[in-house]
């Protein structure tokens, strides 16, 4: 996944701010997911902004990790004999 140097766009939702954070197309059905809200636990638009990237990067980090766990254990997974799978 590719880093963003965009500044993220913020979202209002009732009186708390959100950033959307995207999924990329080839790991939605593996997220089963197109996207995460996250709030930023404010509803001062200038803290909210100061928080935004933070959040997204943070989010970013989260699904590269989860994505490369588990494309990790499918390597696993299909490198056991049938003999250990079936145990």
């Amino acid at each position: 996944m590719q880093s963003r140097v965009s500044v993220p766009k913020i979202f209002l939702r009732g009186n708390r701010w959100y950033v959307r954070v995207q999924v990329p197309k080839d790991w939605q059905t593996e997220f089963r997911k197109k996207e995460y809200w996250i709030s930023l636990k404010t509803s001062d638009r200038q803290e909210a902004l100061g928080r935004a990237t933070e959040v997204t990067e943070k989010k970013r980090w989260e699904l590269i990790t989860v994505h490369r766990k588990m494309n990790n254990l499918r390597q696993v997974l299909t490198e056991l004999t049938d003999q250990q799978r079936s145990a």
